[in-house]
């Protein structure tokens, strides 16, 4: 049985505020997903349209652009 959890914390409440995030929240951000990939089979992040958990995401994990063998 697959389990879901629905993540609309990542967009709503720091949309508009990103430059005014401190080290502290980004860790707290990051464990929480963590801790969310660990419990559950799949995260749905809610976004709007700046779109900040994408760039939040990337920013902080990157994306894998080589090719695996």
């Amino acid at each position: 049985m697959k389990r879901e959890v629905f993540n609309n914390s990542l967009g709503a409440r720091l949309s508009h505020d990103y430059s005014k995030i401190t080290k502290f929240q980004e860790r707290e951000i990051v464990a929480e997903l963590f801790e969310q990939l660990l419990l559950f089979d799949k995260i749905i992040l809610s976004t709007n349209r700046d779109n900040f958990a994408l760039s939040f995401l990337i920013d902080k994990l990157g994306i894998n652009g080589g090719k695996t063998s």
